[in-house]
């Protein structure tokens, strides 16, 4: 993984808290999915992920800055090889308004895939929709999310 991306995503988790006591709110999911990865024959490994997001306000749209980190839960498979992907992912969030929602993000993750022994690094331009139903306090939401390296990320997941 880029240091300089898990840096920025660091940075950005130690400030929330400071800015919590300023204005908006502080929320944290999970998600669990395939990670689709492009390797002809492949079986994809299944993720799980947890996300921090800070929400800027509400203009048109609910706009939030969130950091997400997902990594394998159940390995896939090609030619008898393990595969593994770990993410982390800096996003600017939009969420239009009302109970049931669209959402949109756009940002920057790296991405780390193994297969056997070999590993491979890639960071870069992410991009995802989604679509979600608040319940109360509880978000739940079905996102699709592109990645580098032709990386996709079919995900189910609660929000609080």
């Amino acid at each position: 993984m880029h240091r300089s991306l898990r840096n920025l995503l660091l940075a950005a988790v130690a400030l929330l808290p400071p800015c919590t006591a300023i204005a908006g709110d502080v929320y944290l999911g999970a998600k669990a999915g395939p990670m689709q990865v492009d390797i002809g024959g492949a079986d994809d490994p299944t993720n799980i992920g947890f996300t921090l997001g800070y929400e800027l306000g509400v203009l048109v749209a609910d706009i939030a800055i969130e950091g997400e980190y997902t990594t394998t839960l159940d390995e896939g498979t090609v030619s008898g090889s393990g595969i593994e992907v770990d993410t982390v992912g800096l996003f600017l969030a939009l969420r239009t308004a009302g109970p049931l929602y669209f959402k949109a993000r756009a940002g920057m993750a790296s991405v780390d895939t193994t297969v056997g022994s070999s590993e491979s690094s890639e960071s870069g331009v992410a991009y995802g929709v989604g679509v979600g139903f608040g319940i109360g306090l509880v978000r739940l939401e079905i996102e699709y999310t592109a990645m580098e390296g032709d990386t996709r990320f079919l995900s189910v997941g609660a929000q609080f």
